[in-house]
């Protein structure tokens, strides 16, 4: 049997050896010019089709990338499945037991009616106080103990020894020391300076005089600024009380100044004044009349 002969593959060598110019579009060695094959126009030269189809078998310039938002949506998909799938595999709780019905409460019985209270009498107005007999006059022996006091203790205060003036009674003795210079230094902030060498000169003198005896000291007019603005203040608490229907009350004041305030409203019969307290030191309380009044009614 004969061998099998590759004829194509000749044929291809034959071609090739016989058009060696075939490729570049050159007439082959010793052929004649008219009878060289013309070359195939290149790509760039050949027509476009009027109907704007690109020619079959050739890829498109413009490949389209992948979009992105599909591997996104894919990932989220397969995100959602596992969650899904994890849902999926928890045990199914187990029923609750119903609860049992509340008892209903009991209804309680209707409290009794209070009796209305009977009607207060109104209290009878108090008599004034008798007046007792008026002081005595002050004695030089008193006078000159408070002289003595004042002595000792503005010297060692000041240093020197102002001018004093003692006037009073036999109750009640006024001191008024005569330094203008100084009286700042004697008032101190607030009056709390004045207000000490007052309590040492009552302790004194009580130790030394038998009968009990009230000392007030005054320098630079403080008494009477101090007068007026506690009048003041007497006045505006009296309003607001009236105005809100509620008791108004001041800061802790010395009797001297507490008598100032009763004094300041005692004319006024739409409030009624108190003191409140304990030991020296006491709150005037100011109450409305029309408050007790409507009390009254209200009670009624």
């Amino acid at each position: 049997m004969a061998p099998p002969t590759d004829e194509p593959e000749n044929e291809s060598v034959a071609e090739s050896v016989a058009e060696p110019g075939a490729a570049t579009g050159q007439p082959a060695a010793g052929a004649h010019p008219e009878q060289a094959v013309p070359s195939q126009p290149a790509a760039a030269e050949r027509p476009a089709d009027r109907t704007g189809e690109r020619p079959a078998g050739k890829p498109s310039g413009d490949r389209r990338k992948p979009r992105q938002g599909g591997r996104q949506a894919s990932g989220r998909e397969a995100d959602q499945g596992g969650r899904e799938g994890g849902r999926a595999q928890r045990e199914p709780r187990e029923p609750r037991e119903p609860r049992e019905p509340r008892e209903p409460r009991e209804q309680r019985e209707p409290r009794e009616q209070r009796e209305p209270r009977e009607q207060r009498e109104p209290r009878e107005q108090r008599e004034p106080r008798e007046a007792g007999p008026p002081p005595g006059p002050l004695s030089d022996e008193l006078a000159a103990t408070v002289r003595e006091v004042m002595h000792h203790l503005l010297e060692g205060i000041l240093e020197t020894v102002p001018e004093m003036e003692v006037t009073g009674n036999a109750e009640r003795v006024t001191v008024l020391v005569l330094d203008e210079e100084n009286s700042g230094l004697l008032i101190g902030r607030e009056g709390q300076t004045l207000a000490s060498l007052q309590y040492l000169v009552n302790r004194i003198v009580a130790r030394r005089h038998e009968e009990p005896v009230r000392i007030q000291i005054n320098t630079g007019e403080y008494r009477e600024r101090q007068d007026d603005n506690l009048r003041k203040m007497a006045i505006y608490l009296a309003d607001k009380a009236k105005s809100l229907g509620r008791p108004q009350s001041t800061k802790p004041l010395s009797s001297y100044h507490r008598r100032v305030v009763h004094l300041a409203l005692q004319e006024d019969e739409t409030v009624q004044t108190r003191s409140k307290g304990d030991g020296p030191l006491k709150r005037v309380i100011i109450v409305p009349r029309q408050q007790r009044n409507g009390a009254a009614e209200r009670a009624g």
